[in-house]
């Protein structure tokens, strides 16, 4: 039996992070890092899942659709918004760091971007199992720093489904090898 949130399985609601206008626009003028978006991907991808409906339509007055991750991105990285993040998290690492990367972020800039509610959380296989066994998506990042979005969990194989927005929709990881490959830090939707 599969478990999960309920648009687990709807490839519409997910989200690539090498198709969207920030990435574009890095590798067009060679930043060799390009790959900066996976995080918010991640997260957006989360709230679709657990819509169960990709209804991220964010029109420009010029016809242009930008993307959720795009928007996101661009929210959490205005340096008019970091005295609010300031606020959640201040510390040397995250003066250095793109705050799209900081996860302890996320439950307000989603808020302030499209009023979804998510949260922060420290946690490992067992709380993401007990999660999407509740229904919700998380997002986490793997041990080398690249995000994904748990949506589902497969019983008979015992493996977590996850969303990379770089590498492949409904891919899979062990319960065994969670902990050793993720890191403990959660954005819950």
């Amino acid at each position: 039996m599969i478990f999960g949130c309920k648009g687990w399985n709807d490839k519409t609601g997910y989200f690539r992070q090498d198709n969207n206008f920030i990435e574009a626009f890095l590798k067009s003028y060679g930043v060799e890092q390009f790959y900066a978006t996976c995080f918010p991907t991640s997260v957006c991808r989360a709230v679709s899942a657990v819509r169960g409906e990709d209804n991220f339509k964010i029109k420009s007055a010029g016809g242009w659709s930008m993307q959720p991750e795009d928007y996101l991105t661009g929210f959490m990285n205005d340096p008019e918004n970091r005295p609010a993040f300031d606020k959640i998290r201040k510390d040397p690492d995250c003066l250095v760091m793109p705050e799209n990367q900081i996860p302890q972020y996320y439950p307000y800039a989603l808020w302030e971007c499209f009023k979804e509610k998510c949260t922060f959380e420290w946690g490992g296989s067992m709380e993401v199992l007990n999660l999407l066994k509740n229904e919700h998506a998380v997002a986490v990042l793997q041990k080398r720093g690249h995000a994904v979005c748990m949506v589902a969990f497969d019983e008979s194989a015992n493996e977590f489904i996850y969303d990379d927005p770089l590498y492949g929709f409904n891919l899979r990881v062990d319960l065994s090898m969670y902990d050793m490959e993720y890191e403990s830090a959660m954005v819950i939707v």
